[in-house]
């Protein structure tokens, strides 16, 4: 069995030999085969590098093409985002001016009297201007009578409504800020009545609702909380402390401003509407 395994392969080994023998010239000779001079095969190569060039050169005329046609879109939009960028700067530049105008006013020394003819003629002009919607006119006159009595409360919501009505949320926000401040000191005064808490109440929740506007949430919640600590039972207030609490997903605080108003006002017919929206939310 073994001499017969040794056979097989010592025949196997003389075979291939033989074979090897048989075919070298002939690969010798297909190795100097020169494949150009075969002309079906150079015209095939020829036409392939007719076909690539020509390929190459429509991609350079695509790219010149789209180059030259998207340039004046490109610039359109340069041109068009930096007037943006200017016109936006314009706007911070002139809030921030009328910003620092009224505030510099509201801190000047007052000069006139709010029962003083002169001072109630300038309120009727600028609550004219307002009706008449030239709200220009009646945002100067409004910062004209802070910079007379910084202690006069009417001009800063009037100041507040010209915002709101040209929905100038921030420059609204920034009025409110500062009559919260005057508010909380007016409300220091050992003769601080009930009517100055009832407006200091109402414009934190308009404050608030500036705020929210402005998606600033937990200040908004702050806000409306300071109005009903000063006037728990307000169902204007509490509409406004479940609606907030119920965006920003505050459950239990939504449950207990909900049970507040039920007491204020059973007969409410936004509750039912309050309860299940509260459902929705998670513990």
């Amino acid at each position: 069995m073994t001499f017969l395994f040794f056979l097989s392969i010592v025949l196997s080994m003389a075979s291939l030999a033989g074979l090897i023998w048989l075919f070298a010239p002939k690969l010798t000779t297909l190795a100097r085969i020169d494949i150009e001079a075969i002309p079906h095969e150079r015209n095939m190569k020829a036409k392939d590098r007719i076909l690539y060039d020509r390929l190459k050169r429509r991609i350079q005329d695509w790219e010149h093409f789209l180059s030259f046609a998207t340039k004046p879109l490109a610039d359109f939009f340069k041109q068009f985002f930096q007037a943006i960028g200017h016109a936006y700067k314009r706007l911070s530049d002139a809030r921030e001016y009328q910003k620092k105008q009224w505030s510099r006013f509201s801190s000047a020394p007052s000069v006139e009297s709010v029962d003083s003819s002169d001072y109630q003629q300038r309120m009727s002009e600028a609550e004219k201007f307002f009706e008449d919607e030239k709200f220009g006119e009646a945002e100067m006159k409004y910062i004209e009578l802070i910079s007379k009595n910084k202690d006069g409360l009417t001009p800063y919501h009037g100041l507040i409504a010209v915002y709101r009505a040209q929905k100038e949320w921030e420059k609204a926000r920034d009025v409110a800020e500062y009559l919260v401040k005057i508010y909380n000191a007016q409300l220091k005064k050992e003769d601080a009545d009930g009517s100055l808490l009832f407006d200091a109440a109402q414009n934190s929740a308009e404050l608030a609702d500036l705020y929210f506007k402005l998606e600033q949430y937990d200040k908004a919640s702050q806000s409306i909380r300071k109005s009903l600590h000063w006037q728990p039972l307000n169902p204007k207030y509490l509409d406004a402390a479940l609606e907030i609490a119920i965006l920003t997903q505050q459950r239990l605080k939504a449950e207990k401003y909900l049970e507040q108003l039920r007491d204020a006002n059973p007969e409410n017919q936004k509750i039912a509407d309050f309860k299940e929206r509260i459902k929705q939310l998670p513990y």
